[in-house]
């Protein structure tokens, strides 16, 4: 049971913007690691020193989103696993509150939203403990608005799904804030199910071939969703249904 997160969920998490930082998400660590878990949305207009998974580069554009959000997370454990799924959910929540479609945005194990096998955002989760056993956590959420930047992967920005609609960075952080929190309290009232079941509405890949690499290893095989505790299931072409917790996946188109 979560007390703290859930009052201040209760509340309204200011928004603090910066013209420039290294990162949102080293910003929110360095406050935890410092004593201060927040809640609160850190944003950026430009991020001299953006990342994703893996210690990749996110590249963002001014006009783009990067923000993260720090909060204190004394709820069970396990739960801070299945932030990556709320998270990605939040954005289409956000999206839709837009008045954009997003029939056709899918969502990638784990942490990416795409459409027709180009990026739109990325979901990077940090978490650490303080004194006294409190966990934080770090939600850094990118999202491709007015430019799809050129990267080793393919991308796209609402601007090209939506050019008719009126969005910015400001805009739709306001509604992400409020979609993040309404499934944030989900999670914590209702456990994973309903997040998980959102979720396989949009996966992208879902009883489709995929390939899963994981350093060496190469994996193939036809994905079945997700189970309970937010693991990829592959089924291998033996029939052998079998469960991965990290990777990166491509559908075989």
């Amino acid at each position: 049971m979560s007390n703290l997160l859930e009052a201040a969920l209760a509340h309204a998490w200011p928004i603090q913007w910066f013209d420039e930082i290294d990162s949102t998400n080293m910003e929110g660590k360095r406050r935890a690691l410092a004593g201060d878990m927040g809640p609160v949305w850190l944003a950026a207009r430009q991020q001299t020193h953006g990342k994703g998974r893996l210690g990749r580069v996110w590249e963002a554009p001014r006009g783009n989103l990067s923000a993260s959000v720090l909060f204190p997370f004394d709820a069970p454990f396990e739960l801070i696993s299945k932030l990556s799924f709320l998270s990605g959910l939040a954005v289409l929540d956000a999206i839709e509150e837009l008045s954009i479609s997003t029939k056709d945005i899918q969502l990638k194990w784990p942490n990416d939203l795409r459409l027709a096998g180009r990026k739109l955002s990325g979901i990077l989760i940090e978490s650490g403990q303080i004194k006294g056993g409190i966990n934080w956590v770090v939600v850094g959420l990118g999202v491709n608005i007015l430019e799809a930047p050129v990267t080793n992967q393919a991308t796209i920005c609402l601007k090209e799904v939506a050019p008719d609609i009126n969005v910015n960075a400001d805009i739709l952080l306001n509604c992400l804030k409020m979609t993040f929190s309404k499934r944030l309290y989900s999670l914590l009232k209702f456990g994973f199910d309903p997040i998980r079941k959102d979720w396989m509405a949009h996966a992208e890949g879902l009883n489709s071939q995929i390939s899963v690499v994981d350093g060496t290893m190469v994996r193939h095989g036809k994905m079945r969703g997700i189970d309970e505790a937010g693991l990829l299931l592959l089924e291998l072409s033996s029939g052998e249904l079998i469960k991965i917790s990290t990777g990166d996946v491509e559908t075989v188109r």
